[in-house]
């Protein structure tokens, strides 16, 4: 067609705006998108059509119970249909509340993060094997447990490097540091420690009954993998997400895997996040809250 429906859509929203062309001014002021979330159900008469019923709030006459059913039910229906608008829309506190306790889809329980020491890249370009970091350890972890991921796990062949992982997940999982920091031990539960990449591979099938989609990360401009395509394949399957440290993931680690990331900043000169920065941003893109 010519772009009469269009329109013919754009004229009765502008018209809405206009002083006198709704019957009750106010109207405006609930519809779709006004508030920034979709509007709430409507119902008309008789009360029961067909097995549906108007729900009993509405009918009781108690104007702030049906206001706080009108919000709620806007706040769903968003949630469900619009979800990327609740970035946007003027939320409080007793909307987020709501919002945490509506049944939501976790994708996190199907993603998988890999902490590659070995074999990764030096600066000139060298295979190697790197010594752990206790802040990449930490924090990834904590950004794993937010998003709820399925594994988390620590790649270092160096048996004196498995052992001081090992001592470090003992004093805060089941040490003095689990009585002191609860939340601390309950995200650094998350941590496995594996001899290689393809262990955590293994691990992964076993773990879910099938061989995970293998996703590699760098800064290097040989990425092109959306992340939004991540999150659609988290839908269907495992997916294993490798980070590299030093100076990024070693050849022989990319050429284990199915795809590579688009780099976080790949349209700017200045692309050099941390390990653990850049894990926070990754998993935010995957699995953030309103996508």
């Amino acid at each position: 067609n010519g772009g009469e429906a269009a329109c013919l859509s754009v004229v009765e929203s502008v018209c809405r705006l206009l002083p006198g062309f709704m019957g009750h001014e106010d109207s405006g002021e609930e519809e779709s998108f006004s508030q920034g979330l979709l509007e709430y159900p409507h119902y008309t008469r008789p009360e029961n059509f067909a097995g549906r019923i108007v729900p009993r709030v509405l009918t009781a006459g108690n104007h702030a119970r049906i206001a706080k059913w009108r919000r709620e039910e806007s706040l769903r229906l968003t949630l469900r249909q619009r979800p990327e608008l609740l970035d946007a829309a003027p939320l409080n506190a007793e909307d987020m509340d709501y919002l945490r306790r509506l049944p939501q889809l976790s994708l996190g329980r199907n993603l998988h993060l890999a902490l590659v020491h070995y074999p990764v890249l030096d600066k000139d370009k060298n295979s190697l094997a790197v010594s752990l970091t206790n802040l990449d350890i930490h924090d990834i972890a904590r950004s794993s447990c937010c998003y709820g991921l399925g594994g988390y796990y620590v790649v270092t062949p160096l048996q004196d490097q498995q052992r001081l992982l090992a001592e470090l997940l003992e004093h805060w999982t089941a040490g003095a540091g689990s009585r002191s920091n609860p939340d601390r031990a309950e995200a650094l539960r998350l941590v496995s420690a594996a001899h290689s990449v393809d262990e955590v591979l293994r691990q992964v099938e076993t773990r879910c009954g099938e061989r995970p989609l293998v996703l590699g990360s760098s800064a290097r401009p040989e990425g092109a993998l959306a992340y939004k395509t991540v999150r659609e394949a988290l839908a269907e399957r495992p997916v294993l997400l490798l980070l590299g440290t030093g100076h990024g993931l070693a050849p022989a680690v990319l050429e284990k895997c199915d795809g590579v990331l688009r780099p976080l900043r790949s349209a700017f000169a200045y692309n050099h996040f941390s390990v653990r920065s850049a894990a926070a941003v990754m998993l935010d893109r995957i699995l953030g809250d309103w996508h």
